[in-house]
Formats: structure tokens, sequence, C-alpha cells
């Protein structure tokens, strides 16, 4: 039998794909509790996810309403491609459930940094992205050491793509002038460097 925290979460995260289909392709935050906004696109969300609910499983969500204890925060480690490291914090019932939430989109809109290898790294189309550790926020007697590897952003290709187009663009224009300053041919080195190991 369901708890009312899990009947709650799920029906959440339910509207949280309810959400998708309404048509706006809009996103809510990692921590959004549908059951508590205001807005109108979260009201419809969880109203279709409540009677999803009801259809299915004969359970109204908003009955656990009233018996739902407060949920806990989770922080997650992170490590994604481009030597990044850091976390997102995710509010569930249990860690499986916070685990199931960080996705990569999720993570790169998410995702605090602690420390990567390049100071202008872009963070927001994230590959290779591993999760270590789980923990309840603030609490590190509660920490458990996970291996999972997620997808990378379904976004990331063709953004690495695009990338790779405009470098060597670059490149080519740079080529023919001589005498740049030290620092400016540090980069167009680094650049270059970044497209013959990269290209396919």
């Amino acid at each position: 039998m369901r708890t009312d925290e899990e009947i709650v979460n799920q029906t959440n995260m339910l509207a949280r794909l309810c959400l998708r289909y309404l048509g706006t392709g809009y996103e809510v935050p990692l921590d959004h509790k549908f059951y508590e906004a205001a807005d109108p696109r979260s009201n419809a969300a969880w109203k279709q996810a409540c009677e999803i609910q009801k259809l299915l499983t004969n359970t109204d969500p908003n009955d656990a309403l009233t018996n739902l204890d407060e949920m806990q925060t989770y922080r997650i480690e992170v490590a994604m491609d481009v030597r990044a490291y850091g976390y997102v914090e995710v509010e569930a019932c249990s860690k499986e459930q916070a685990i199931d939430m960080a996705t990569p989109k999720i993570i790169s809109e998410n995702f605090k940094l602690r420390g990567h290898g390049a100071e202008d790294t872009d963070f927001s189309n994230p590959t290779s992205i591993y999760l270590s550790e789980i923990m309840v926020a603030g609490d590190p007697d509660t920490i458990d050491y996970i291996e999972k590897d997620l997808p990378d952003d379904a976004r990331a290709a063709g953004w690495t793509t695009i990338m790779l187009e405009e470098a060597k663009a670059l490149i080519d224009a740079i080529d023919g002038v001589t005498a740049l300053p030290g620092h400016v041919q540090s980069v167009v080195d680094r650049l270059r460097a970044y497209v013959e190991t990269s290209a396919p």
C-alpha cells in the first residue's frame, strides 16, 4: 500500500508530465509543489494529475495531502563533462524518488557548481552525467554512495555540433591575423586544440 507521501509525490511527478503536455513547453523548478502553487498552469496540471490518479487507482491525492508529513530535501552529488562537479537539491519522499527526479534537464537548470576545469564553461547542456552520492541536505550522517550514469541532455548533441562549427569558423577568420596579443593567441590555441580533439 502506498503511503500518503508516496501518493502526493507520485501525483506531483505526474503533474510535471501533465504540464509538459499542456502545449506550452514550460517546465518548473525541481522543487516545485503543484499542490501549493497559485499559477493557473500548475493548478491545471495538478487537477489533471489528480483525475488520472482517481481513474487509475481510485485514490484522491487531495485526501492524502491532509496527512502529508513534510518532505525531505535531498542533496545529490553530480559530476558531468567539462570536468564540472557540484550538486542538485531535490525535495522528495525518499532517496529513490529524489534520484528518479534528477533528470539531465532538471540538473542543467538547478546545478550548483562546486568546481570545474575552466572559467568559461557552459553547464546548460550537460553530458556524461554521473550521480555519486545522496544525503538528506545538511545531514552527512545520512549519506549513501550511488553509482548512476544518466543519458546526455537531449539538447547536448546539437549544441556540440553548433559550437564546433562556430569554433572552426572563428579559427579560420583569425588564422590570417598576425601579431595577436599573447592572451588572445592562448585562447585561439585552446580553441584549435578543442576543435581538433572534438571533431567527429
